[in-house]
């Protein structure tokens, strides 16, 4: 915690100079993390550097440095090049905080709501290369239907995760429905809570449940693995 709160300002500004580093700036950042290192870890001076990160867990500053630089350019300067490398996916993009509109930077996520027609049980995974999202729709806590859909490996769980919350809002707003929708993500809620949110899935989810209004219920449930379908 005391290096992290160290790094930021030692990292400053890294989203634009991080991807210029030469040798001189990589070993200056090499220096100043092993004085950290040395004095946390309480081991020999003779313990290089390489190794008292990987017994500290803490990645080099200068890939650190690196790492912000390419995230930079792929989420505020869009680099073409960058993200042919990266591809993230055509399910999701960036947008600028200034684009999204106030009523949906925070909106007001309702717990279960009374008389649901429908119960909406949804997931995001990944196993090794293959993400994909599922919804079971209970009614009177019986099968209904159920959803599958495959994404491109690329596409994080997290993206699952909004994919299928904003496609059960949306099937239920078509159909006129009311329901509950049941999720074992926590990771979804606090994204959809996020004022920053600046992921175009996220947005979306959050502009549909606030259209929604008192139609959709929206609920972490950790025993979504052991409910029917």
């Amino acid at each position: 915690m005391v290096f992290c709160g160290c790094r930021k300002p030692l990292l400053y500004g890294a989203g634009v100079w991080g991807g210029s580093l030469n040798t001189e700036n990589i070993k200056r950042l090499t220096t100043i993390q092993r004085v950290f290192l040395l004095k946390f870890m309480k081991v020999y001076t003779t313990t290089s550097t390489q190794v008292l990160g990987v017994l500290a867990g803490i990645p080099p500053l200068f890939l650190s440095a690196k790492a912000e630089f390419q995230k930079f350019q792929v989420w505020v300067c869009r680099s073409p090049e960058l993200g042919s490398v990266l591809d993230v996916g055509e399910l999701d993009h960036f947008v600028k905080f200034s684009r999204v509109p106030i009523e949906f930077r925070i909106i007001g996520i309702k717990p279960e709501i009374a008389n649901s027609q429908f119960e909406m049980y949804t997931d995001g995974s990944r196993i090794v290369d293959d993400c994909g999202l599922s919804m079971c729709i209970l009614k009177n806590e019986h099968p209904f239907k159920i959803f599958k859909f495959r994404l491109i490996k690329n596409n994080t769980v997290l993206q699952a995760e909004m994919a299928v919350i904003n496609f059960a809002v949306r099937w239920a707003q078509e159909k006129g429905f009311k329901i509950n929708i049941y999720t074992g993500s926590q990771s979804s809620i606090e994204a959809l809570r996020s004022a920053m949110s600046r992921s175009a899935i996220v947005i979306e989810a959050k502009k549909n449940l606030h259209l929604a209004g008192n139609s959709a219920g929206f609920t972490s449930d950790q025993s979504t693995c052991r409910r029917p379908g």
